[in-house]
């Protein structure tokens, strides 16, 4: 009989996750309950303990740093520079890099594998690209996988496509050009400018074909 007041507080920290409940009628005592949830982990990485609000059981986590790969051999060497602030994606899950350019994601489904890329618009230069566009991975429960993150100093390619007349030389505007690495089956294309010049930025290191698309030549 009477009136029943009920509070639900349900609050979410980065270590713990806790769950509120008064109930206050109008004849007896109030009743109130705790219930605290979290998980302790251990990152070896980093080498560390660290906490997740959820359990984790049956989750899993992936780990690493992102780095300036100078010599361009995919691996973390002393005296390269790691980067922060970098925005690592893994699935549905995102993490930036501390300032020691550490990065830690969690609760990520085991035995599953998730695709992890980095958001380009996060790296200071526009000469930065990552090594790769992503990378799948399968983790495994209850710990983390490492995964180091290289970042490539990219170059710049620029030049003019022109059409060589019997008196003069003249500027090949909106002609499709194909760019392809050594080694690989994948192909950027470019458009020339009205002046038949071209520029592509963020190129990674390497050798590459550069030809006039053969359906341009043909109409020339």
């Amino acid at each position: 009989p009477g009136t029943v007041l009920s509070l639900f507080v349900s609050t979410q920290l980065p270590t713990i996750r806790a769950t509120t409940t008064v109930t206050a009628p109008s004849r007896g005592d109030a009743l109130v309950s705790q219930f605290v949830q979290g998980s302790v982990l251990y990152d070896p990485a980093r080498r560390q303990v660290a906490f997740a609000s959820g359990p984790s059981l049956e989750r899993a986590g992936i780990s690493g740093r992102v780095f300036l790969d100078a010599d361009g051999d995919g691996r973390w060497q002393a005296g390269e520079q790691t980067l922060d602030g970098v925005r690592v994606r893994a699935g549905y899950v995102t993490a930036l890099s501390d300032s020691s350019g550490r990065y830690r994601i969690w609760d990520l489904p085991a035995f599953e594998p998730v695709l992890v890329a980095v958001d380009s618009s996060t790296l200071v230069s526009p000469l930065w690209v990552p090594a790769y566009n992503s990378v799948s991975l399968e983790t495994s429960p209850n710990r983390f996988r490492t995964l180091d993150i290289p970042i490539l100093p990219a170059g710049v390619i620029e030049g003019r496509v022109v059409r060589q007349t019997v008196d003069s030389t003249v500027a090949v505007p909106g002609a499709r050009l194909l760019l392809r690495r050594h080694g690989s089956s994948q192909t950027a294309e470019l458009v020339t400018f009205s002046d038949g010049g071209f520029y592509l930025i963020g190129v990674k290191p390497g050798e590459y074909e550069l030809r006039v698309d053969p359906a341009v030549l043909a109409r020339l």
